[in-house]
């Protein structure tokens, strides 16, 4: 999928997305899951693969098989061991 979605609510994404998504609820990048893009929204779980700008003004929970590259701006901020977490990370 390629383009710009808008979440009024929680999503998950177990495809391919490259884009934009903007959600006001919990992001979820499933095991199968990659993005290439920017997020924005309240939480965030990412066990799949995310590179671009990410956006989260809660929690960002990186689970132990997630691969992230690019920028990351959360409040709190969860890496689980065995995660690739290859970012600049700012509050």
């Amino acid at each position: 999928l390629e383009g710009i979605i808008n979440a009024s609510s929680d999503i998950r994404i177990d495809g391919s997305l490259k884009g934009t998504l903007d959600c006001k609820g919990r992001v979820i990048i499933g095991p199968e899951g990659k993005v290439d893009g920017e997020i924005n929204c309240q939480n965030a779980v990412i066990e799949g693969s995310f590179q671009g700008k990410i956006n989260v003004k809660e929690l960002l929970n990186v689970r132990e098989n997630a691969n992230i590259q690019g920028d990351v701006m959360t409040n709190k901020l969860l890496v689980q061991p065995g995660a690739i977490f290859n970012v600049n990370c700012k509050r």
